[in-house]
């Protein structure tokens, strides 16, 4: 360490500017190796965390299925239909609307399987960029 001499008495220098000098010095010598930086931490998940995360990529196959199960229902309506279906729709109140327009029934279930197949892309997305 260092010592000061300074109006007659002697004096310890700082410890830290010491050894910054020292490093320094090291460093600009190319005797000592350069700090590396810490590149990642490990993140700890606990066991309920983990099966909590499971059960949600559960629910989301469940939906997936559900509605890969509706689609085909719907893929094979389509493909049975003929001049004599009817579309029914009916509230919690008991109102009901109903027709045979095969026009109109093309079109709703055209409606629906697109609308189910988007969101069926969704789910299959969240399933593969799901993290545990």
């Amino acid at each position: 360490m260092a010592t000061v001499v300074k109006n007659g008495s002697t004096k310890k220098a700082t410890t830290a500017n010491a050894q910054l000098k020292e490093k320094l010095a090291k460093e600009a010598a190319g005797t000592t190796p350069k700090a590396t930086p810490q590149l990642s931490k490990e993140v700890v998940i606990t066991l309920d965390e983990r099966i909590t995360k499971f059960k949600k990529l559960q629910g989301l196959n469940n939906q997936r299925d559900r509605l890969v199960s509706t689609l085909e229902s719907l893929a094979n309506f389509n493909l049975n239909q003929d001049f004599s279906s009817t579309f029914l729709l009916r509230d919690s109140a008991g109102l009901e609307f109903k027709t045979n327009n095969s026009n109109l029934i093309q079109l709703v279930a055209n409606g629906l399987q697109t609308t189910l197949e988007q969101r069926k892309n969704e789910l299959e997305k969240q399933i593969l960029e799901f993290e545990f």
